[in-house]
Order: structure tokens, then sequence, then C-alpha cells
């Protein structure tokens, strides 16, 4: 290889890496996508919409549960 060859190839290559780095500047996005916080504001139950009033059209539940009825909790793979 010749000297003019080799700094042929170099600007070449400075080249190509300058407009590959200029188009990624003007029409990309990020590599990585900047971080958001993401916040949720939970705000406390009110005593007067959330409280239950027990009627006459509400089932009565069992004092005791058979824990022989409950179906086996199914195992992960």
């Amino acid at each position: 290889m010749q000297f003019g060859e080799i700094i042929a190839n170099i600007l070449t290559a400075t080249l190509l890496i300058c407009v590959l780095a200029i188009v990624l500047f003007l029409f990309g996005s990020p590599l990585w996508p900047e971080p958001k916080a993401r916040m949720v504001i939970i705000l406390p139950a009110h005593a007067m919409t959330t409280g239950s009033v027990r009627t006459g059209t509400n089932p009565r539940l069992p004092q005791t549960f058979d824990i022989k009825l409950a179906l086996p909790r199914p195992q992960l793979q």
C-alpha cells in the first residue's frame, strides 16, 4: 500500500463517519429512551363513600370456610 492510498482511505472513512453522524443527528431519535418518572397519587379513602351498609338483599356469608372445597394453587413452571 502506498502512502497516498492510506491517506485516501483515512479521509474516506472520516468522511463516511461524519456523514453518518450528521444523518443520525438530524433525522434520528435518541438511541436510548429518556428516563421518565411515573407518579401515582393515591388519595385516602372517604369513609362515607366506601362504607357498606347491610341490607336484607345482601347474601349472608358463612362464619367458617371449609378448606377442602378450595382449589389448590396452580404450580409455576
